[in-house]
């Protein structure tokens, strides 16, 4: 009996071992051919499935895929979701086909340098622009253990192998196959594009202005803090990351544009305070550190910083009533494609397509830095006394509503 009992157990070990094997090599076949998220450099790759690959929750992972995968990047665009939602890298103005979007939702300092960093250990880029979130660096605000990052190429090295394990026979990546399989047999476009662009997202099942409402009662996803107003500094650690990027540019020949993102002006607007460029004190430091780098460094490329984040027209879009939605923005944090290509053309040096927008923007300088500040504080009352006068009386009115009991 005990001898039958050790051959029992012999053969249900035997064929336990047999399955999980037959089990890992699908796996590894399957995620090998489909390679969901371009991380896994291989000829089984499929071209059949690229169109399909989607970032869904690992878009860390993701970009990572895009830097790996791409035969050359000329051009990347580094940022969080408003980089990855509205700066197409595909518009015909660039004339090239390497430019890429490696933005990431709540993508902030920490993780764009990880990505500067990763790019250009693998790739040659010429042009880099990154996105700075306002109020973004003179907080502790910190991403990196929410999302994918500690499992994409760019967390710690300690883990590397872990990773690539992952890729090639992990749960996730093969649920992340499937789902790629799914939608090529049903022709269903996915969020990303191939050069990273979110060029097709879900619609909200609430109207626009709803939306608004929750994001005013702080009811919605968080955002990069927005407390610490016009008089915070840049935090040390930051400032060093912000330093090494744009030495490095110089080092290596890259032209560095940074862009200061612009916001809807009722984000920062209330009816009597006094007029301001949001976040003053984090914009001149930007402007001076670029500056002073760029000196010591003349016979380098300069740095630029790009600064969108006044009380211009376009930021000051009327919001929606009823059902209808605004033109130019999603919400108060995010732009639309039109308003990204415009930025992208300001930048650039294209023809200015949007109507309005030829003064869009500023390159900032010590030299020009207190004129823009000045134009900020222009708009901001004309955004106050005049256009935005009812939308702030309805955003005033929401903070006085009582909650529920």
């Amino acid at each position: 009996m005990r001898l039958i009992s050790r051959l029992s157990m012999r053969r249900y070990i035997r064929g336990f071992v047999i399955i999980v094997g037959i089990s890992l090599v699908v796996s590894l076949l399957t995620n090998l051919v489909v390679n969901p998220w371009r991380i896994t450099p291989s000829p089984l790759s499929s071209e059949a499935f690229d169109a399909y690959r989607d970032l869904g929750s690992q878009n860390r992972t993701g970009k990572c895929g895009l830097i790996r995968s791409a035969p050359t990047i000329g051009v990347a665009l580094i940022g969080s979701s408003r980089v990855a939602n509205s700066l197409d890298p595909k518009l015909s103005a660039w004339g090239r086909d390497d430019v890429y979007n490696l933005g990431a939702n709540a993508c902030y300092i920490y993780e764009s340098e990880a990505f500067f960093r990763y790019l250009i250990e693998v790739q040659d880029p010429e042009l880099v622009i990154i996105g700075i979130d306002p109020g973004d660096l003179s907080s502790d605000f910190d991403t990196r253990i929410i999302f994918d990052y500690q499992g994409s190429p760019l967390g710690p090295e300690k883990g590397k192998i872990d990773r690539e394990i992952r890729y090639l026979v992990g749960i996730s990546t093969l649920e992340a196959s499937f789902e790629t399989i799914k939608r090529r047999f049903s022709d269903e476009k996915p969020q990303f594009d191939t050069q990273g662009l979110r060029r097709h997202r879900p619609e909200r099942r609430i109207s626009q202005r709803d939306f608004l409402a929750m994001a005013i009662k702080g009811e919605t996803q968080f955002e990069a803090p927005q407390s610490a107003g016009a008089v915070a500094t840049l935090r040390e650690d930051k400032r060093e990351l912000l330093e090494g990027i744009v030495r490095t540019c110089h080092q290596r020949g890259i032209r560095l544009v940074l862009l200061i993102h612009p916001q809807h002006a009722l984000a920062h607007t209330r009816s009597g305070e006094e007029p301001m460029l949001p976040f003053e004190s984090e914009r001149r430091e930007v402007t001076s550190l670029v500056d002073r780098i760029n000196r010591e460094n003349p016979d380098a490329i300069p740095a630029e910083v790009w600064d969108f984040g006044d009380y211009h027209p376009i930021n000051c879009e009327p919001l929606p009533t009823d059902d209808g939605r605004m033109e130019r923005w999603d919400d108060f944090n995010h732009y639309t494609l039109e308003v990204g290509n415009l930025i992208l053309a300001r930048i650039m040096g294209w023809p200015i397509e949007l109507e309005g927008g030829e003064d869009y923007g500023l390159r900032l300088t010590p030299e020009n830095f207190d004129g823009w500040v000045d134009q900020s504080k222009q708009g901001f009352r004309r955004y106050t006394d005049g256009t935005g006068k009812a939308d702030i009386e309805w955003a005033q009115s929401l903070g006085n509503e009582e909650g529920p009991d």
